[in-house]
């Protein structure tokens, strides 16, 4: 992908009433609009024997309920008989080296300087109800405003990021190679070791090797690592305490698919590159589910 396309989300760009916020508990991407004509037609292409138009509407209906449901086995046995492809591709972008460290707030001034409505929409895309608790930490707003940076809240799927690189005049060719790089490296869910590197918890083909800097006080995290001039930095960062990775690799593979249903030219890590408001808010869903919401509250005091 060139990186005048890279400027622009793979997903596509979401309506007014994709971000109105929702407080209740769903999987992220179901209620945004899709193309449901270009999704049928993807279908007679990919598919021996495709089904007719009603068929393949009542199908994407029961794939819904059973994502709402949170069923990873009918998610996958609607998805392949419809054709949605649940492979979750290698990354073969190696990462990108930024010549300056970007601090979340900076980030988060940029995005709130092409997105100033995102305080609106942003907190309960990112936390969902746990967005009040979220919101009373300056690191998790930071955190959020930052996520929002990357994600297709402007015109023709461009992101905030695209469009401050594109501003006249244009950014100093080191500023713009470190939000090339920022944007070039998915959000990971990182297990923190005593040595100060990193695991990560879900598929990621180039983890960082070696230790990471600004690291919370946590045994696990949300963040997007990025490689820089002064060595390997987290940032856009959520605390988390012991977690069933288990349980919530299986909600990604589900929101994987949901992804899917909007557009077929982005790849895994498409996914956790441009929405990241997608993992944080599925973890904030999951502490829920499970009342271990107190316990992720208490994670981030200890932190914060």
């Amino acid at each position: 992908m060139g990186q005048s396309r890279q400027l622009r989300s793979p997903f596509p760009g979401r309506t007014r009433a994709d971000c109105w916020p929702l407080l209740n508990e769903t999987m992220p991407l179901i209620h945004e609009q899709i193309n449901a004509e270009a999704m049928y037609q993807r279908h007679i292409q990919t598919v021996e024997h495709p089904y007719d138009r009603q068929t393949f509407q009542s199908l994407d209906i029961a794939l819904l309920d059973a994502a709402k449901s949170r069923n990873k086995k009918a998610v996958f046995d609607l998805a392949d008989r419809m054709g949605i492809d649940i492979a979750k591709s290698e990354n073969v972008h190696p990462p990108l080296i930024a010549p300056l460290c970007l601090s979340d707030e900076w980030l988060s001034g940029v995005a709130e300087d092409f997105l100033p409505d995102i305080g609106v929409f942003g907190p309960e895309l990112c936390f969902g109800r746990m967005a009040d608790d979220a919101m009373a930490y300056k690191p998790l707003r930071l955190a959020m405003g930052s996520a929002m940076l990357f994600t297709p809240g402007l015109k023709n799927n461009l992101t905030a990021a695209g469009r401050f690189v594109l501003q006249r005049p244009r950014p100093g060719s080191e500023l713009k190679s470190s939000i090339w790089a920022w944007l070039r490296t998915p959000t990971g869910l990182w297990r923190i070791n005593d040595d100060k590197t990193v695991t990560s918890m879900i598929e990621f083909t180039h983890p960082p090797k070696g230790e990471v800097l600004n690291l919370p006080q946590s045994p696990f995290m949300i963040a997007r690592i990025v490689e820089t001039s002064k060595g390997n930095m987290a940032s856009m960062i959520m605390p988390l305490p012991e977690i069933d990775f288990t349980a919530v690799k299986s909600l990604l593979s589900i929101i994987w698919v949901l992804a899917q249903r909007q557009s077929t030219k982005a790849d895994w890590f498409d996914l956790l590159r441009y929405r990241p408001d997608s993992v944080y808010n599925l973890i904030c869903q999951w502490a829920l589910q499970n009342d271990r919401d107190e316990e992720l509250i208490q994670c981030w005091d200890s932190c914060f």
